[in-house]
């Protein structure tokens, strides 16, 4: 049985992020566990993980340069966040 990424959830509004929902302040992305531990095929070699890291930097840029609300998640034991999603200083 193949092993489904989990990497990352994104959570935005209630409704799903749409341009729609622009200036409302209650839209955020939520990023889960895109930690280093999952690019190690030693340890957790799960499938997909390259093209779901590249989905959620395309949503991070987005949010990003339109000044939304963003979080980021990490559980202990799994490294840092992965490079192509870190979060900015502060």
């Amino acid at each position: 049985m193949k092993k489904t990424i989990l990497l990352f959830l994104c959570l935005v509004a209630a409704h799903g992020y749409t341009s729609a929902q622009e200036n409302n302040p209650a839209t955020a992305l939520v990023l889960i566990d895109i930690q280093e531990f999952y690019f190690d095929t030693t340890k957790a070699p799960l499938e997909g993980r390259f093209e779901a890291t590249g989905n959620a930097r395309a949503l991070l840029e987005d949010f990003r340069s339109e000044g939304k609300e963003i979080v980021h998640v990490m559980h202990k034991g799994g490294g840092e966040i992965h490079d192509l999603v870190s979060p900015l200083p502060g």
